[in-house]
């Protein structure tokens, strides 16, 4: 059942008001022993090896019982394969770093949906997650960064 509507819509067959109202967990599972709940950001609208990853993460986490969700840009070959997969999306412009409308209903979804963490797919992602965090400061951050050369 597709309920996105607009572009800051989530699709997850039932209402983001609908999921547990839980606060940020300060270390791994919470006092009542709940997962944390981690929302992958990823913007890029094709499909190359970035996304063939954040898409093995995911699937090979809904595959072993944990939350799965992903924020990303409506019609992406990532949002398309993820809802076909049945892996909760929620659908924003994305626009770059300074999209801080995107920030602000990342941080809004977290708020009502428990989630903990931010895991940022690219350098774009990781601007939108910081205004996220701007907005609901109990969030935390991981940034992914792929490169194919040596670094240090």
């Amino acid at each position: 059942m597709s309920r996105a509507t607009g572009p800051a819509a989530m699709d997850s067959g039932r209402p983001a008001a609908g999921l547990p109202e839980t606060g940020a967990s300060k270390t791994g599972a919470d006092r009542a022993g709940r997962l944390p709940r981690v929302l992958h950001v990823d913007e890029t609208p094709g499909w190359r090896g970035g996304q063939q990853q954040v898409w093995s993460l995911l699937t090979g986490l809904a595959g072993r019982g944990y939350p799965a969700m992903l924020a990303c840009r409506p019609g992406s070959e990532l949002e398309t394969r993820c809802k076909a997969a049945g892996i909760e999306r929620l659908l924003l412009p994305l626009a770059g770093e300074i999209d801080a409308g995107s920030g602000f209903r990342i941080a809004r979804f977290c708020g009502r949906g428990g989630v903990d963490i931010l895991q940022a797919h690219t350098s774009h992602g990781l601007a939108v997650c910081l205004w996220a965090r701007m907005c609901r400061p109990s969030l935390r951050i991981v940034a992914a960064r792929r490169v194919d050369f040596h670094v240090g």
